[in-house]
């Protein structure tokens, strides 16, 4: 990489008027200056775009489209930009005021095809109420290995805690329009399996905002249907590479996830996820669940326990609804 790059920060937001303004003052602040920042309204009913409007800033380029879903913003975002590296920001998250500075730095002398990665922590509501807490997959210099070991339970990257050239967002392909949940998941696993290198930098931070209104939260049937394809796609992606030990176990992992969340509220799909498992010939991490949850493993076995766990948490279910 030579010269000055331009950085495409691309800002998807809906219904975002309340936090939109914080985080644009948070990527105008950016000590790197050669970013062009696209926001792309994606029909929201609030006044969301006219309070992105009140940043003066000319770097600031405002977008509208009719409601589409954060994906599809994204890729709209991606369209109307054309830096050479690309900064994902969601509508509620913030940057420390080096983190893309620090970034583009460290790709300067990163082997061609690298990303750059940050630590990212979690708030609430106020900034300062910071939940800051290293994971060990994040140091993880090889691609494939930080997603088999990201699996497995030691970790995850927040999206705005990437710094992507384009030339991996063009391999990557699109994000996925028909997802509602782990959209992100499933296009950073593209970005890192076209990636030579995860560099990861010291010191910046991204911002993590935790609502109630965050979509991750939502457990509805589109959101189990949207999680199970993201599984499925892992699975595909990775055994194309490999299908060792441990990516079968890092696989398996993902799935009994999935059973654990939804095993009530979509059985059914639940069910899949366990037969995928057995199909994979590999036992899950014991890192799915809570503490009790995880000592009845070794006992039971994942799949027992996970049905146990199910059909009490139905019966109670229906047992309150019954006083």
């Amino acid at each position: 990489m030579v010269g000055k790059p331009v950085v495409s920060v691309i800002i998807p937001a809906y219904n975002s008027a309340r936090w939109l303004p914080e985080t644009l003052h948070s990527v105008v602040a950016q000590t790197w200056g050669d970013l062009e920042i696209v926001v792309v309204d994606d029909g929201s009913s609030d006044d969301t775009l006219s309070r992105a409007a009140t940043i003066e800033d000319r770097r600031i380029k405002l977008v509208q489209q009719t409601h589409s879903g954060a994906a599809a913003a994204r890729n709209r975002g991606l369209r109307e930009t054309t830096g050479e590296l690309i900064q994902f920001l969601d509508a509620d998250d913030l940057l420390s005021p080096g983190k893309i500075t620090a970034q583009v730095n460290a790709l300067r002398t990163a082997p061609p095809g690298s990303v750059a990665s940050c630590a990212w922590c979690h708030f609430a509501e106020v900034p300062g109420d910071m939940q800051k807490e290293s994971e060990p997959v994040w140091s993880e210099p090889d691609p494939f290995t930080w997603l088999v070991r990201s699996y497995t339970g030691e970790g995850m990257m927040q999206p705005g805690g990437w710094l992507v050239p384009r030339t991996i967002t063009d391999l990557a392909g699109a994000w996925d329009e028909t997802l509602s949940l782990h959209d992100d998941a499933d296009y950073f696993l593209r970005v890192l399996i076209n990636s030579a290198r995860n560099v990861f930098v010291k010191g910046p931070t991204v911002h993590y905002r935790s609502s109630a209104e965050s979509l991750s939260r939502i457990r509805g049937r589109s959101a189990a249907e949207s999680s199970l394809q993201v599984c499925r796609s892992r699975q595909r992606i990775l055994q194309a590479v490999s299908n060792d030990e441990a990516v079968r176990v890092a696989l398996a992992t993902r799935y009994a996830q999935f059973a654990y969340e939804f095993g009530t509220s979509a059985p059914d799909l639940a069910e899949s996820a366990l037969i995928a498992i057995a199909e994979l010939n590999a036992e899950p991490a014991n890192t799915v669940g809570g503490p009790v949850f995880r000592r009845f493993v070794p006992l039971l076995g994942f799949a027992r326990a996970v049905r146990l766990r199910s059909l009490g948490t139905r019966r109670r279910s229906q047992w309150n609804s019954w006083k």
